[in-house]
């Protein structure tokens, strides 16, 4: 792999991946939108080139010469994966017409790889834990929907002839994390949080590094093409446990409340506009399904990664610390 193209450069995960191509000798071309903070961009020699509306000509110039595009730009937020009534629209253009455009522009290049970054969302809720990666899929959300249909495209486009490999990611964390770190904070410091069950349910977080070395090394690995893994730390933890360790890593926490679930769920509409009067921020994440991912394990099995090409996650959560909040970080999202 001599030339790499990626797209969400600027965010968390595609900043990471920028830098770990780059730190491997890998040119790096950033894929950007004229709405892109290129102040976001890691700090490392790259190429920038800019597709408004998905421009066929510019995209045909974005993979010129490309060996391998990482499409790891997306619509989507940390409540994305709960909301069920997202306007659906927003989603097919963002995550399932622009990898479309991009997809058609890299057949056309006779790029060699399409690494496509998805998500465990994809899997039917309910699915015993651990998920591998020929679970049935069942997404519940626009969101999921769109990444679904995403690698739909995908492997349409690998029966035309290119080269392609699609990675399930979990919930991430780390430096550069604009997401998932700003609502913990808030919520750290809520007096209590009600828990389904008491958090016992067993959840997987992944730093952000192993999730990029899983794509790099997906797209570097010939046993990779035409395959699709889940990528996850292989450490799931109780909720509760989570919990303990960012109040460990703080120094302050909410007390956890012991709910059954069922009566949570009873309990919903006045719990939630409690909680969203303290934390504004959880109006986009707290709902039904939120509490239904709550009281049940839910996390995929990486043993697939780990078998076929080598990969094992380094970082368990709480062995290093979480990011900054956002505006203080080192990285871009």
């Amino acid at each position: 792999m001599k030339l790499a193209l990626v797209t969400g450069a600027t965010g968390f995960l595609g900043a990471e991946v920028t830098r770990q191509l780059a730190r491997d000798g890998v040119a790096v071309r950033a894929l950007l939108r004229p709405t892109s903070e290129t102040d976001r961009l890691p700090d490392v020699a790259l190429e920038r080139t800019t597709s408004p509306d998905d421009d066929p000509a510019c995209l045909e110039r974005a993979v010129a010469g490309v060996d391998v595009v990482f499409h790891l730009g997306a619509r989507v937020d940390v409540g994305s994966t709960f909301r069920t009534d997202d306007d659906a629209r927003q989603y097919e253009r963002d995550n399932v017409a622009r990898t479309g455009a991009l997809l058609e522009a890299a057949l056309g290049a006779g790029v060699g790889r399409f690494v496509l970054m998805s998500s465990g969302s994809v899997y039917a809720p309910g699915t015993p834990s651990p998920i591998p990666e020929d679970a049935p899929t069942g997404p519940i959300t626009a969101y999921a929907r769109s990444k679904l249909a995403a690698e739909e495209l995908v492997w349409r486009s690998r029966r035309r002839g290119l080269g392609a490999t699609v990675v399930r990611g979990s919930l991430m964390y780390g430096p550069g994390d604009r997401h998932f770190r700003p609502l913990v904070d808030r919520v750290m410091r809520l007096p209590l949080v009600p828990l389904p069950d008491g958090g016992r349910a067993r959840h997987d977080l992944v730093h952000v590094s192993d999730v990029a070395s899983l794509l790099v090394l997906a797209a570097r690995t010939p046993a990779a093409e035409g395959g699709t893994y889940n990528v996850g730390s292989g450490r799931p933890l109780p909720v509760r446990e989570i919990a303990r360790r960012l109040r460990a890593e703080l120094g302050h926490g909410p007390r956890v409340v012991n709910l059954p679930a069922p009566l949570m769920r009873a309990g919903f509409t006045p719990v939630r506009a409690l909680l969203v009067r303290a934390v504004p921020e959880l109006a986009g994440v707290l709902t039904p399904s939120l509490i239904d991912y709550f009281s049940h394990d839910f996390y995929a099995s990486a043993e697939k990664a780990n078998q076929e090409l080598g990969w094992q996650a380094e970082h368990e959560f709480g062995q290093l610390p979480l990011a900054a909040p956002a505006g203080q970080s080192d990285a871009g999202p």
